[in-house]
């Protein structure tokens, strides 16, 4: 009886000083300090402890600050916006500090059909352009990319139709259209019974020239 009261008693005192912690206001002014220093300096007034990386982060970078009565939280963006950095809260009052790219993930989903059929088309390349971040789409025209942030462009291609290059704008789902590539629609085969457009070929083509009939033994022209 005595245990369990004791652990419910404990299970309180964490509960409020963590409560505590996250909603306590703090006055602080300092001057031409590295954001390592402010940080400190708020681990000695409140119950947060940060969790960083110095080889992945710039918290050298000097501040200066004047606030009173302020809430840690928003202590806590104005001191590390000016660091690039982003931070996140954990149980126990534990900040763990990241590069702010690390955690600014957007996912962008679509589907890509061509734009004349109106059919979906599998194995397009989406790649992000500028790198070499990308994907396919998958039998049902389907894709699904995790990019940096949500202002990237996307360069969609496919052979036989036109490439795009695609803003994403802040959109998470992207449906893309291709446009067919006239220049492979309209290459005309002549085949032994007329002409027809090379994208309506259902067999295989075989191109021969004139001199090669000329050089064939034959005693007639379907022969030839």
């Amino acid at each position: 009886m005595k245990l369990t009261l004791l652990l419910c008693f404990a299970g309180i005192l964490h509960a409020s000083a963590g409560l505590f912690s996250q909603s306590a206001l703090i006055s602080l002014s300092v001057h031409d300090k590295s954001v390592k220093e402010v940080l400190k300096e708020v681990e000695t007034m409140t119950e947060y402890r940060f969790l960083y990386n110095d080889d992945f982060l710039d918290l050298d970078r000097v501040v200066s600050l004047e606030v009173t009565d302020n809430q840690v939280a928003d202590v806590l963006d104005m001191v590390l916006e000016s660091a690039g950095v982003s931070y996140q809260l954990l149980d126990n009052n534990l900040v763990v500090i990241t590069p702010a790219d690390v955690q600014q993930t957007h996912r962008i989903t679509g589907t890509i059909t061509d734009s004349m059929t109106g059919e979906t088309l599998p194995g397009v390349s989406v790649v992000v352009e500028g790198t070499t971040m990308g994907t396919a789409t998958d039998e049902e025209g389907r894709y699904s990319l995790e990019v940096a942030n949500e202002n990237v462009i996307l360069q969609v291609s496919y052979v036989g139709f036109l490439q795009e290059r695609i803003p994403v704008d802040g959109r998470i789902v992207v449906d893309v259209q291709l446009t067919p590539d006239l220049r492979f629609l309209d290459e005309v085969v002549v085949v032994g019974y007329g002409s027809m457009r090379r994208s309506d070929m259902t067999g295989s083509v075989v191109s021969i020239s004139e001199e090669d009939l000329r050089g064939s033994i034959s005693t007639s022209l379907d022969m030839a």
